[in-house]
């Protein structure tokens, strides 16, 4: 059996009321059978209120705070790594290199940011390390050079942190900068960008917790391979593909294996 799919989308332009609005709508005036969240974990949380009392599927595409799963959800589904795993191979990885390092986390005193730094400072304690400095910033921040000052005084090698683009990239500049003696830098979102670029040597040797990379070898389990989505993507778009195009897509893949498995477009099924 196979069913013709409509696409609805509308824009929620970031604001919370807005988004229940327009959950609303998909569900009793589109009749959607299934939806995809916004993006961001707290406008998801506002529409997933719609969606359980509904009683609809939704799978989100963006939204990693873990508190976003433990309201008691039952319909709401996680495509993307929850925020507490984002620095954990940072840490693995640190360990596996320099097992002695002092780490420094410095980072955007924002929802996202704050849930991904929560668990990965007693994280990278469990694995030996020293957390010698930890300031969380403004989200408007532009001038990192006092809290720069305090990474240095704390003699850390190494800096996790970061939040979004701005923030992040403004990071990395004053960073290269100031010829900050560290041994690795760890920052999220920002490095993922494709404007990244943009940096020249103070961008190079950044890292970042990736949700898709296109160079990824790996045999899908449905669908079609890294490799051939990424041709895919690039002969429709014209552009590389994002993390955000990456999961969006295997989060319809997820819906359309489910449905298979169902062998039914009914919500309980």
């Amino acid at each position: 059996k196979s069913y013709k799919i409509k696409l609805v989308s509308y824009d929620d332009e970031s604001k919370s009321q807005r988004v229940q609005q327009l959950y609303t709508r998909l569900i009793l005036t589109d009749k959607a059978d299934f939806l995809f969240s916004p993006y961001s974990s707290g406008l998801t949380a506002t529409a997933a209120i719609v969606t359980e009392q509904y009683g609809k599927i939704m799978l989100t595409t963006g939204a990693a705070e873990e508190k976003t799963y433990k309201l008691g959800n039952k319909y709401l589904y996680q495509m993307f790594a929850p925020a507490t795993e984002y620095l954990k191979t940072a840490i693995d990885a640190l360990k596996s290199k320099d097992p002695k390092a002092a780490i420094a986390f410095v980072y955007e005193d924002a929802a996202f940011s704050v849930a991904v730094v929560t668990p990965a400072k007693p994280y990278a304690q469990q694995q030996g390390f020293n957390v010698s400095f930890s300031e969380a910033y403004a989200p408007n921040t532009t001038d990192f050079g006092p809290i720069l000052d305090k990474v240095t005084a704390s003699r850390s090698t190494v800096l996790l942190g970061g939040g979004h683009y701005a923030d992040g990239s403004t990071l990395a500049r004053q960073l290269y900068s100031r010829k900050a003696n560290l041994k690795m830098i760890t920052l999220l979102v920002a490095p993922d960008s494709p404007k990244w670029v943009e940096l020249g040597d103070a961008g190079v040797g950044v890292m970042v917790p990736s949700q898709w990379e296109p160079q990824l070898v790996i045999k899908p389990q449905y669908g079609p391979s890294v490799t051939d989505f990424d041709k895919a993507y690039r002969a429709k778009y014209h552009d590389e593909p994002s993390y955000e195009s990456a999961g969006g897509y295997a989060a319809g893949l997820i819906l359309q294996r489910a449905i298979e498995q169902a062998g039914s477009i009914d919500t309980p099924k």
